[in-house]
């Protein structure tokens, strides 16, 4: 499991709403219901499981 990632995000107009589908999911070693910080980095987001 990652204990990280960096996820590249366009800005869309969603006003921040970010989607991540099930393989992005799996590959963050996360599932649907999962608590994580996310926190924007250069250009992207890091998201990190909450522990």
């Amino acid at each position: 499991m990652a204990d990280q990632w960096i996820v590249p995000i366009e800005q869309d107009g969603n006003d921040g709403l970010i989607e991540l589908n099930a393989e992005v999911l799996a590959r963050l070693g996360l599932k649907v219901g999962d608590e994580v910080e996310v926190t924007y980095e250069n250009g992207g987001i890091r998201i990190a499981p909450r522990r």
